[in-house]
């Protein structure tokens, strides 16, 4: 695989000593740490550090360490490539087409947190509503309004999303997008 900045270069570049399990002390800005967290992967070209969370590729790691963006990477590195050559031209397209799948993926990911957050934060709302309500009943099942009832069905119905969830994230969210976004607009907005 051919690659426009090799993680191990950058690596280099900025004094990051990496031992033989390619680990070392996150280099990233705001992150001072005494252990080996920061973790290069050679066969994706990648990082990831397990202390702070941050990850990416080498152009996202030579923005991190620089302040500058992605884009200002990227265009560096393109103005030292031979982009009439048809290997770097196919290289650059596959990029591309790899970088619009990572956003897309990234913006799953952030949509199933925010939905989990969400229904966390719904069945909360429910489970007050309902002992609100419960402690004005005083316990006789003829009295309960359907007011209650309509609590406990949604807590229900938000306790079984959560649970799904767990099980499949792409099943998940296939199911439950549209019920998602309405309830986040009843409940939390």
């Amino acid at each position: 695989m051919q690659v426009l900045l090799d993680i191990f270069d950058v690596c280099a570049e900025f004094g990051v000593k990496l031992n033989s399990h390619n680990k070392a002390k996150c280099p990233l800005p705001g992150h001072n740490e005494k252990t080996a967290s920061f973790k290069v992967y050679p066969k994706n070209n990648n990082f990831y550090c397990f202390g702070c969370g941050a990850q990416g590729d080498a152009i996202q790691l030579k923005a991190d360490l620089t302040g500058r963006t992605n884009n200002e990477i990227y265009k560096e590195v393109m103005c030292g490539l031979d982009t009439s050559d048809k290997e770097t031209k196919r290289y650059l397209e596959e990029l591309a087409v790899a970088r619009e799948k990572q956003k897309a993926v990234d913006e799953f990911e952030n949509w199933i947190h925010e939905a989990k957050i969400d229904l966390y934060t719904m069945c909360h709302l429910m489970k007050d509503k309902i002992e609100e309500i419960d402690t004005k009943v005083d316990g006789v099942p003829n009295d309960i309004p359907d007011e209650l009832w309509e609590y406990i069905g949604e807590l229900s119905k938000f306790e079984m999303m959560l649970e799904s969830l767990e099980i499949s994230r792409i099943e998940f969210y296939k199911e439950y997008k549209d019920v998602i976004e309405i309830a986040r607009e009843n409940w939390i907005r």
